[in-house]
């Protein structure tokens, strides 16, 4: 079983991701926060039209099926936030978050 979000699992058995599950991911996306690669912030997923749930559980159903996660799906970017609680400058690994 792969876990998703808090709660929901992924069951091989069922062979399916379904909307509900897909519904329940989205509402509980953190909202505000920095686009990513493609532009895209979960805003736009959050309150695009519900068919997009649809495409969504469709889309992620046939990866897991078929095991397969595309390359853009793949990369992603780490950013290390200074956040100096402590005075010293770079010292402590307690100055990144």
């Amino acid at each position: 079983m792969l876990k998703f979000s808090k709660m929901l699992y992924y069951n091989a058995a069922s062979d399916f991701i379904s909307v509900d599950l897909v519904q329940n991911v989205v509402r509980d996306l953190k909202r505000g926060k920095a686009a990513g690669l493609a532009s895209l912030m979960a805003d736009h997923i959050y309150f695009a039209h519900p068919v997009l749930l649809v495409y969504l559980s469709c889309l992620f159903t046939m990866l897991c099926k078929h095991s397969v996660v595309p390359g853009d799906l793949r990369t992603c970017i780490v950013i290390s936030l200074f956040n100096n609680v402590d005075g010293n400058r770079f010292t402590t690994d307690n100055n990144y978050r």
